[in-house]
């Protein structure tokens, strides 16, 4: 094997291992951020089943009405 054959095998090993490197780091960072936004969707789904109930409640017209009534 001549020295050109070495570098660039030498150069082309480097080249995968800094790919991979990133690959693998990229990687994890985007599995991490889509836990946090699943997480986020999952908390805000929450918040608007809550608020369905409020809306969709008897009361919730009634209560309305009578707020508006004391207001004036």
């Amino acid at each position: 094997m001549d020295v050109f054959t070495m570098v660039v095998l030498i150069v082309l090993i480097v080249s995968v291992g800094t790919a991979a490197q990133k690959y693998i780091k990229t990687r994890g960072q985007s599995e991490r951020g889509s836990s946090a936004q699943d997480a986020r969707i999952a908390k805000l789904e929450e918040r608007v089943r809550a608020l369905e109930t409020v809306v969709t409640d008897h009361g919730f017209d009634l209560k309305r009405e009578l707020r508006e009534l004391e207001r004036g």
